[in-house]
């Protein structure tokens, strides 16, 4: 069986524009009522189980950079189904230097460059990442959201300033790593942010 028919993406219909969790049709999702977004809405592909997160392993930790170009092609074609406005800057979450160093890349930034690419749209290298940050996988819950906030920079404001945003991460999981570079985004003055990710966990 092709790999591609293991994949089955997440239907977009009745999910919470703040968390793309499920939620019950015309009525605010619960977990999200008194959450202050700093973006305008947030999508993911896939669940963070199965074959999908076994790409995401794969291309973190596995050095498989070249799974990044169909990855991205799939967030592309949900970006289309979501119906967001055209981006005027993509932007990638970034890792601290000591990661970067390791891996030898960021898989954010290779998931962005091919979305970059299909919608031709400019990347934009905008938020630098501390090296005192740690990686948070497997961390719980709790401990994701005590991580430091000052954690994540702009190291531009001049050119967000007015922008529509689309800011690539390769999982969600909390959300706190996404809603601080969106706040972080939003010092910059930009017209919008819009996020997405390959995957989310499951809540």
């Amino acid at each position: 069986m092709p790999c591609g028919m293991l994949l089955d993406p997440l239907e977009i219909p009745d999910r919470c524009t703040t968390c793309f969790n499920l939620k019950a049709p015309d009525r605010p999702c619960l977990l999200c009522h008194r959450i202050k977004i700093p973006y305008r809405a947030i999508g993911a592909v896939f669940d963070y189980d199965g074959p999908a997160s076994s790409l995401i392993k794969q291309l973190k930790y596995g050095n498989l950079d070249y799974l990044a170009s169909p990855m991205g092609a799939y967030m592309t074609t949900q970006f289309i189904e979501l119906n967001w406005p055209l981006p005027d800057l993509i932007v990638p979450v970034p890792i601290a230097a000591p990661h970067l160093i390791s891996r030898g890349f960021n898989q954010s930034q290779l998931l962005a460059q091919t979305i970059s690419t299909l919608l031709q749209r400019p990347l934009m290298l905008c938020l630098g990442r501390y090296a005192g940050n740690y990686s948070q996988a497997g961390l719980n819950r709790e401990q994701r959201m005590e991580t430091k906030k000052n954690t994540i920079t702009l190291l531009t404001k001049e050119q967000v300033k007015n922008q529509t945003i689309l800011l690539i991460d390769d999982v969600m999981t909390t959300g706190n790593t996404l809603r601080n570079c969106a706040k972080v985004l939003q010092q910059g003055s930009p017209k919008e942010v819009f996020v997405l990710t390959f995957c989310k966990a499951k809540t």
